[in-house]
């Protein structure tokens, strides 16, 4: 059974019966969802009307859905993590109960509250993350088509934000097969965007240039394909860099113009890789000076979301691009022990901050 086969039978039945309030609820979602990436506020306001239309004709099922969705979305869409723990631990809860047995969107939910603890303090929750990656390996059996993917994608995200960078790109690959070989290619290639995605990072982090190239051309290639508008930002980011690393200067001007142009189109925020990869074509270009102003924009963007690792990582990475301009960086290692406070085991990120080497402290951008 598929994520949304339950709903789908639901609405095809009243339908036939000419309920069309009980139809116009799984129509409601489909709208919500048209504009996540567009316009994620619209979604959240589509999501509520959705949500009290479900409570109105009391059916639990369709409320749990929307709460699952009104928190799926600003995590994901929003890129707000400020007020997302509370609601997403609820929802767990709720679906526990046995009034939800078969619920076809269980794993969705426990994958919610996995991104909400890799995101805010991956460090400090290595506990709550492995629990709930295994209550989530126990139900992979159950209903959903995408049950795979969405184990081994908080996997991922769990392994990059612990820096265990080998077992993220085993993992990587590892989807990467998956996905190419998937019978289901609207399913597979739904899952290889993020994958391709995540491989240009960390094959960046590595230094290995052929690969980012591989990845961010087929990425650019299916973001294309699917219209999937964000993820088609960064591949093309991702390809200026590699332009303007082979001397190519009109062509990665291309690129990145044309990335800029259509990300300042959407309304969900940038991820940490659009940032890095877009400070990294700055870099290459002789202007450190633009990245330091995109860090500092990266750090406040993060701040506002409520995302502590990412903050805390673009303050490192801004505390390695002031070394490396040679400038004095006292106040920004001040502001990045400072924030280390927000984290249950602040003794962890302290740690992170002293793995900023000597070399990368005296390094200069020439």
């Amino acid at each position: 059974m598929n994520d949304w086969q339950w709903f789908e039978d639901f609405e095809a039945a009243a339908l036939a019966r000419g309920d069309r309030e009980r139809a116009r609820m799984r129509q409601i979602h489909r709208d919500a969802y048209k504009c996540a990436e567009t316009d994620p506020d619209r979604t959240l306001f589509l999501l509520a009307e959705g949500r009290l239309l479900a409570q109105t004709l009391k059916e639990p099922w369709w409320v749990l859905l929307f709460d699952h969705w009104l928190v799926h979305i600003t995590l994901y869409n929003k890129c707000d993590y400020r007020n997302v723990l509370e609601p997403a631990v609820r929802n767990v809860l709720e679906i526990r109960k046995p009034e939800y047995a078969g619920f076809p969107q269980k794993l969705w939910m426990l994958g919610d509250l996995i991104q909400i603890y890799v995101c805010l303090d991956p460090l400090s929750f290595v506990q709550e993350i492995e629990q709930s990656l295994a209550e989530l390996n126990v139900e992979l059996p159950a209903e959903t088509d995408s049950a795979g993917y969405l184990f081994l994608f908080h996997q991922l995200d769990a392994a990059v934000n612990q820096s265990r960078y080998d077992d993220a790109l085993r993992i990587a690959l590892h989807m990467r097969t998956e996905g190419q070989a998937d019978p289901v290619r609207s399913t597979g290639d739904y899952y290889l965007i993020p994958i391709y995605r995540c491989l240009c990072h960390l094959y960046h982090l590595r230094g290995d240039w052929a690969e980012v190239a591989i990845w961010a051309v087929a990425g650019e290639e299916l973001a294309r394909q699917l219209d999937h508008k964000q993820p088609l930002c960064a591949f093309l980011i991702w390809q200026a860099v590699i332009a303007q690393s082979h001397g190519e200067k009109t062509e990665a001007a291309n690129l990145y113009r044309s990335a800029i142009s259509r990300m300042s189109r959407l309304k969900s925020p940038p991820e940490r890789d659009y940032f890095d990869a877009l400070c990294l074509y700055h870099e290459l270009c002789g202007n450190p000076e633009r990245s330091l102003k995109i860090r500092v924009q990266e750090v406040e963007t993060f701040v506002s979301q409520g995302r502590g690792y990412d903050e805390f990582d673009a303050r490192l990475a801004k505390l390695r691009l002031l070394s490396r301009m040679g400038h004095d960086s006292r106040q920004d290692l001040l502001d990045a022990r400072q924030m280390t406070r927000k984290f249950r085991r602040p003794e962890c990120y302290l740690a992170k901050i002293e793995q900023i080497t000597t070399d990368d402290q005296t390094k200069t951008i020439t």
